[in-house]
């Protein structure tokens, strides 16, 4: 496929995938199928959305290369062309980061999600040759994934200019505390879609004020629907609806960056996944290092869900 056209596909809400294990820690690839059905059934299809499997919320850094290619092979079978799909190809090595991408081009998806090098901090020089050698290896499109918090390095501006002459290089995850720096992104790549991805501590719709083409969402994993809707009030411009639809998020969101600000980022998934598991959704297990949700903040998420309506 053409790469503008799969510019033109990159819009919506971006899921970014949990990958349900079963107790015993082994990968559940049933409920992997059952998953991505229920996105795409609730709407997460071209035109409202991509899928994103094996990124940080996916467990990825506790997976090994196999169970990873596997996962992106089940959405891209389910998925079956109705919405795109752009596995996480995350890893600290650029070799094993082409083994993954060139395993996603060759199942049939549109791109690969792909983070910053991480464990040594790279300079931006190694980082441009990092996805030089990348876009050589693989005619897909890229999303560049910039998360401080996993690679310890932040892109810039500058930097992030020079990676979008990239051919294949379609767009930027960007995980800035910095609003600042996000608009300044924005205003820099032009026509390049530039997904904003927060913390919970401020709802990523309001990005679509910036000009841009999407988010990034982990709530979508339970609650497709309702950021589908979020995503399609902003971009009429209706944000009056955008607010009173979030505001039904905002409890879970204020519990989620409390949860998280204690127990560590990292435990992302795990709370995701116990929304979903109480509303009867195959969320699944955990992977140590990442740990269950404690007894306490899982009743405390029960009642968040359960006011929000989403028990119903």
């Amino acid at each position: 496929m053409e790469l503008a056209k799969v510019k033109e596909r990159l819009c919506g809400v971006n899921v970014v995938m949990v990958t349900p294990f079963r107790k015993d820690g082994s990968l559940d690839e049933e409920a992997i199928r059952r998953h991505a059905r229920f996105l795409i059934d609730r709407g997460i299809v071209e035109g409202s959305g991509v899928l994103i499997p094996g990124g940080s919320t996916g467990e990825c850094f506790s997976m090994t290369l196999e169970e990873r290619k596997k996962l992106a092979q089940i959405v891209v079978e389910e998925s079956a062309g109705r919405v795109p799909v752009f596995p996480g190809c995350n890893h600290s090595g650029t070799r094993l980061v082409i083994e993954l991408a060139q395993h996603a081009q060759n199942i049939g998806a549109d791109g690969v999600m792909v983070i910053c090098p991480y464990y040594w901090p790279p300079s931006p020089e190694a980082t441009i040759q990092h996805y030089k050698e990348l876009a050589e290896a693989v005619d897909i499109g890229i999303m560049i994934y910039n998360n401080p918090t996993v690679s310890k390095f932040d892109l810039s501006v500058n930097t992030m200019k020079k990676l979008a002459e990239i051919e294949n290089v379609v767009a930027l995850k960007e995980c800035t505390e910095s609003l600042s720096k996000f608009g300044w992104m924005v205003r820099a790549l032009g026509d390049m879609v530039v997904m904003f991805n927060g913390k919970g501590s401020r709802f990523e719709p309001s990005a679509s004020i910036m000009g841009t083409k999407g988010f990034s969402s982990s709530e979508a994993n339970f609650v497709p629907k309702l950021t589908v809707d979020i995503y399609q009030a902003a971009s009429r411009g209706d944000f009056g609806k955008v607010e009173e639809t979030c505001s039904r998020l905002r409890p879970y969101l204020d519990l989620l960056v409390e949860y998280c600000s204690s127990a560590g980022w990292a435990q992302l998934a795990s709370f995701v996944k116990e929304a979903m598991n109480i509303m009867g959704l195959p969320g699944g297990a955990v992977r140590t290092p990442t740990l269950p949700v404690g007894s306490e903040y899982r009743k405390r998420l029960e009642s968040v869900l359960n006011a929000g309506g989403f028990l119903t």
